[in-house]
């Protein structure tokens, strides 16, 4: 029996985006886990919820280049640890864009 793809799963191995389209993210981040809303060419795209690992979400996100043109997140203190990772350039071309 094949494993079921979650909604996240499936929209990340479907999505082919370019420079044309417009990928916002929001991120309401927490100390267990983040709440992730992707807002793709005017309309939400998907929303889930993910483990607190800011690697493994940076690595998801990268993915939304090169039509990524916005990250916002929670300013709270786990908020600013995520927002100076994200800055820090581990998305490519994220540090500096604005957040």
């Amino acid at each position: 029996m094949q494993k079921r793809l979650t909604k996240k799963d499936r929209f990340f191995n479907n999505i082919t985006l370019t420079a044309d389209d417009d990928v916002y993210v929001g991120i309401d981040v927490h100390k267990v886990d983040y709440h992730i809303a992707i807002w793709l060419n005017n309309g939400i795209a998907l929303t889930f919820v993910a483990p607190a690992d800011n690697f493994a979400i940076a690595r998801e996100l990268d993915k939304l280049n090169p039509g990524l043109k916005q990250i916002v997140y929670e300013a709270g203190p786990t908020g600013f640890f995520f927002g100076s990772y994200i800055i820090g350039g581990i998305i490519a071309g994220c540090g500096n864009r604005p957040i």
